[in-house]
């Protein structure tokens, strides 16, 4: 029996590791060969760097974890300046620190803070280099300049801001670092509340917020494309039901309480329609809910087991999983209905597929023996390229910037989650510090 079909009969919830109230810790485990250098100095008014509201150690770790940057340590700094017009470009050129960030966090009016940063070039010109330059000559040097007044409660999310505009300024890819993550957990200890729960945290695994704690599965959840909603499967009465909560309110409506399989949601690109499976011919199909109308269409027909649906971004599609050519694989059909068409050649294995946002690259499961990984395939040449090779990987969630794969992987005998850049090279972990991670998404872009 293959792990589709094990799905499909709910099995799968009896594999769901456990844990719950997971807090996440982004660790880097490969980076970038000629990863971009950059200092960013200890921002004046904030010396504890353990805090986690540490503006520029959370920029520090934002880059260094990408995988795309080589900090230097701030202990191996001699010179910290504040501003533009306080830097030494010599000694940070002789430290071959090609980019450097400085800044300060200083208290304002009604509790709250305000924050300065600038990004520089050492290199940018011949004043620059002189340790003693005029303004003019920093003033060519300065690559980024921002501030901020937040309350205290935004320090860390500001940090990540911060993290993201830099990102971009010197990769020409936008910033994650101010995203999302969901993931379901599950908690055997006894004493607690529920021994399932879906939770939502930054990115970076900080900030966790349980949305359902359940004593029954919590499965497959999706955001909605304004990061505002998630969509999940819940067996908390015993029977499989599709919900949908709001993020912040934590407000929720079952949308999806059909007899047999309400499975596998997925948010239209406008937000008004969900893709699910429903068994209601009495095979898993792919059907569109409109959630104002709550009117039901089908989508695939016949006696295959078709599942785990994703909308194109123009959504006039949807991609699925289906076994109707008698391996699971990937196929794309008519939103509106019609003959799927096979997307996935490679292997004998495909499915769990998740679309970047540009509609140009679909991350999928890969499957070869008893060993899972993830992969990618460019749409339009078909390019396929593996990025995991442990065999023990699940769930894989494409990046809103379209360069990382968010995925369910193990460590040991535990469930974590992992992260790979979409060729491959970079590769981070996000292990809880207590219990299992599975099936996570990552969040859109807020709008």
């Amino acid at each position: 029996m293959t792990r589709l079909t094990l799905k499909l009969l709910v099995a799968a919830s009896l594999l769901l590791a456990t844990t719950a109230y997971a807090v996440l810790d982004l660790q880097l485990t490969q980076g970038e060969r000629g990863a971009i250098p950059i200092a960013i100095v200890p921002f004046s008014g904030q010396t504890d760097r353990q805090d986690p509201n540490n503006v520029a150690a959370v920029v520090n770790t934002d880059l260094q974890n990408s995988g795309r940057f080589s900090t230097q340590n701030p202990a191996d700094m001699q010179q910290t300046p504040h501003s533009a017009d306080q830097v030494d470009f010599a000694y940070w050129q002789k430290q071959n620190q090609s980019n450097l960030v400085v800044g300060s966090v200083q208290p304002a009016s009604g509790g709250r803070y305000r924050i300065n940063f600038q990004l520089l070039n050492t290199y940018a010109s011949k004043a620059a280099t002189d340790s003693k330059t005029a303004a003019p000559g920093w003033q060519k040097a300065v690559l980024l300049s921002d501030s901020f007044t937040v309350d205290a409660n935004q320090l860390r999310r500001t940090g990540h801001h911060i993290s993201d505009l830099i990102y971009e300024k010197l990769t020409g890819d936008r910033g994650v670092f101010s995203t999302r993550i969901a993931y379901v957990v599950a908690n055997p200890a006894p004493g607690n509340r529920g021994q399932y729960s879906l939770e939502v945290s930054d990115m970076d695994g900080y900030n966790p917020k349980p949305l359902l704690q359940s004593n029954q599965p919590i499965m497959s959840p999706h955001w909605s494309s304004d990061a505002r909603r998630i969509a999940y499967v819940s067996f908390e009465n015993g029977d499989p039901v599709v919900y949908v909560q709001d993020v912040n309110s934590g407000s929720r409506q079952a949308v999806s309480q059909f007899p047999g399989l309400n499975s596998a949601p997925a948010w239209s690109p406008d937000n008004q329609k969900l893709a699910l499976v429903l068994t209601r011919t009495g095979y898993p199909k792919i059907f569109t809910l409109d959630l104002r109308s709550k009117q039901v269409s089908p989508v695939t027909n016949g006696s295959a087991i078709d599942t785990e649906p994703v909308w194109s971004t123009d959504s006039r599609s949807i991609y699925f999983t289906s076994n109707r050519g008698g391996q699971p694989q990937i196929y794309r059909v008519a939103a509106s209905g019609g003959q799927p068409q096979r997307v996935t050649f490679t292997g004998n294995y495909n499915a769990s597929p998740s679309l970047s946002t540009d509609g140009q690259t679909l991350a999928v499961l890969n499957g070869e023996g008893n060993e899972f990984n993830i992969a990618v395939q460019d749409i339009a040449s078909g390019r396929y390229l593996l990025l995991t090779k442990s065999g023990k990987n699940q769930s894989p969630s494409i990046a809103p910037n379209g360069k990382m794969v968010l995925y369910a992987t193990q460590s040991g005998d535990r469930g974590v989650l992992g992260i790979v850049s979409i060729d491959g090279r970079v590769r981070m972990m996000l292990p809880s510090r207590q219990g299992d991670v599975r099936e996570p998404a990552w969040a859109p872009f807020s709008k």
